[in-house]
């Protein structure tokens, strides 16, 4: 979540949701247009982890 604030503080989209809404969702993209930054530095963002663990061993074994 820092990461996100840094990049709406800084007006940058060094994340690459520009990217990511472009190849998902064309028309919302287009729809944005010119107006991507105001709406990126107001969007709420949620991020969902999904994880798995592959392997445990303790370290040093």
């Amino acid at each position: 979540m820092q990461a996100v604030e840094k990049a709406k503080e800084y007006n940058s989209d060094f994340l690459g949701f520009t990217e990511k809404l472009h190849r998902t969702n064309l028309s919302a993209w287009q729809t944005l247009g010119p107006d991507w930054r105001k709406a990126f530095c107001t969007a709420e963002v949620e991020i969902v982890v999904d994880a798995k663990i592959v392997q445990t061993r303790m370290i040093g074994e």
